[in-house]
């Protein structure tokens, strides 16, 4: 693996991640106008991360199904379950 390689893997993390957060944040801002904007730019950073998540590189595959695991499950728990 090259250094530009595990940079992208990086930014991939981080779009998950961002992703991730941005629909953690609209969901508890249910009625209000900044929910489409942050349900929108969360969708982007998914459209353009979630495939290069899946990787047989270790640099990348040991840490970012995690990433991917912690958005899919957002509603179902996910890490911060709603108390």
């Amino acid at each position: 693996m090259d250094s530009d390689e595990g940079l992208e893997l990086h930014f991939v993390g981080m779009n998950l991640s961002k992703a991730w957060s941005m629909v953690g944040i609209a969901s508890a801002l249910t009625g209000q106008s900044t929910v489409k904007v942050l349900e929108r730019g969360a969708q982007r950073y998914v459209e353009h991360s979630l495939e290069l998540a899946f990787t047989n590189d270790y640099a990348g595959a040991h840490w970012l199904s995690s990433f991917v695991l912690y958005l899919l499950t957002r509603n179902e728990g996910g890490i911060a379950p709603n108390q």
